[in-house]
């Protein structure tokens, strides 16, 4: 839930937004998207035993990040 902040206007002069977080819009903005691979097998192994060998690997791009600039 986003948190609504009311403008300070001028009052502070140049202290406005000091200490805040830096937002800005990106142009250049990707929606983010997730592959994600599954490989499975299964042995039946004597006396009754299952084997189950499992790869999973997530591939992911464009998540969005923020970036603090007060550092």
């Amino acid at each position: 839930m986003g948190l609504l902040v009311q403008a300070a206007g001028k009052s502070f002069g140049t202290y406005t937004n000091l200490g805040n977080t830096a937002n800005w819009y990106d142009p250049d903005f990707h929606p983010a998207s997730n592959d994600r691979l599954n490989i499975s097998v299964q042995r039946q192994l004597p006396s009754h035993l299952v084997l189950d060998v499992t790869y999973f690997m997530q591939f992911s791009r464009n998540i969005p990040y923020t970036l603090n600039l007060n550092l």
